[in-house]
C-alpha cells in the first residue's frame, strides 16, 4: 500500500500525496510579525496562502482567500505533490498583501519534522493515517529569548480514503 512521503529543501516540505488520501492543513503563528506559507498544489496548479495576522501571537493562521483556519483537500484520482513554503516579513501587512511576502519577504532558514502513523493495534475500521508535526524556525539565532523550531508551527493530517468515500475530482475548489 502507497503512504505519503516527503522532501525536506531548507524552508520547503515536499509532500507526495499517493492516489486516494486527504490532506488536511494547519499551523500556528508563535511570532508577532507576519508569517506566510504558501501551498502549491501540483493537481490545481494554484497556489494557496495561510497567514498570521501581524501583532497575534499563539493563534491560528488563517487562509487568505477563504479565512479558514485549515486548508482540506480532498483525495484525488491520481497521486498529486503538494509543496509547503515558509516565509516571514517584520512590515505590518494586512489582508490580501500578505501574500506579497512569498515574494518580498525573507524565506524561514529551516524546518524540522516529526510524525506518527497508525499504530498496527489500531481497530480496522479506523482508515490508515500519518500526520507530520513541521517546525519552522525564521531566524537561526541562539540568543536566550529565541527558541529553535519554534516561530510557527503546522500540522498535515493526511487521511487513507475508506471504501465508501468518493475521489474529489472537482480540481476547481482544491
Amino acid at each position: 500500500m502507497s503512504r505519503p512521503t516527503y522532501k525536506i529543501d531548507g524552508p520547503k516540505f515536499s509532500l507526495e500525496v499517493p492516489t486516494g488520501w486527504h490532506v488536511i492543513f494547519a499551523s500556528i503563528s508563535r511570532k508577532e510579525y507576519n508569517q506566510v506559507i504558501k501551498v502549491y498544489n501540483t493537481i490545481t496548479r494554484e497556489d494557496d496562502y495561510i497567514a498570521s495576522e501581524h501583532g497575534q501571537i499563539l493563534e491560528t493562521m488563517k487562509d487568505l482567500v477563504t479565512g479558514e483556519d485549515s486548508l482540506a483537500i480532498g483525495a484525488k484520482p491520481k497521486p498529486m505533490r503538494l509543496d509547503f513554503e515558509w516565509f516571514y516579513s517584520t512590515t505590518n501587512l494586512s489582508g490580501h498583501e500578505r501574500a506579497s511576502i512569498t515574494t518580498t519577504g525573507t524565506k524561514s532558514e529551516v524546518i524540522q519534522v516529526r510524525s506518527v502513523s497508525k499504530p498496527p493495534q489500531t481497530p480496522a475500521s479506523i482508515p490508515d493515517f500519518i500526520t507530520y508535526m513541521i517546525f519552522a524556525e525564521d531566524i537561526l539565532v541562539g540568543t536566550g529569548d529565541h527558541g529553535i523550531y519554534d516561530d510557527s508551527v503546522a500540522t498535515i493530517h493526511c487521511v487513507k480514503k475508506t471504501d465508501n468515500a468518493q475521489d474529489d475530482d472537482d480540481n476547481d475548489d482544491d
